[in-house]
């Protein structure tokens, strides 16, 4: 998103409707804060771990419909 279309959108929505906007934001950060914290770590020896190995993935599509569930 280009500098113009942010300064657009900030101008667009009046202060009282950012805020769920921003909610919703700071939310998805706090969620990646701690997945990013979490990344890699063996439960049983508190080591980090290469997941692929343990044959541990995490789908997108499961991440995708639980951000679409919460907005239900």
């Amino acid at each position: 998103m280009s500098h113009n279309e942010s300064q657009i959108k900030d101008e667009f929505f009046q202060d009282v409707e950012k805020y769920p906007y921003k909610t919703v934001s700071h939310a998805l950060q706090i969620i990646l804060r701690a997945l990013i914290q979490n990344y890699g770590i063996d439960g049983e020896t508190g080591q980090l771990v290469d997941m692929h190995r343990f044959g541990i993935y995490e789908p997108i599509a499961v991440k995708m419909q639980s951000i679409k569930t919460a907005f239900e």
